[in-house]
């Protein structure tokens, strides 16, 4: 049994929402992950990290059953993204 499929869709604290990214995300999702420092402790994030990066990162995620993601936001504001792997 896979144990993201219990995951819920969206997750909220008093601080923060976790919640699938949209679209809507994108141009942000771009300015935040398009850093050296994001990328370099990562094992899979390109750098530069384009407008097309994010848009496959987030088709990628379309229509699937259980998240593999989450966009992490407070007070609305996107913050970054929560990726989740299978060991």
């Amino acid at each position: 049994m896979n144990a993201r499929l219990n995951l819920p869709a969206t997750i909220i604290s008093a601080w923060l929402t976790l919640r699938a990214p949209v679209a809507a995300d994108l141009d942000q999702l771009v300015a935040l992950t398009n850093n050296w420092k994001v990328s370099e402790s990562t094992a899979v994030m390109p750098f530069p990290y384009r407008q097309a990066n994010g848009q496959e990162f987030l088709d990628g995620l379309a229509g699937l059953d259980a998240p593999l993601a989450y966009a992490i936001t407070a007070d609305g504001s996107f913050m970054g993204v929560a990726s989740l792997t299978s060991s």
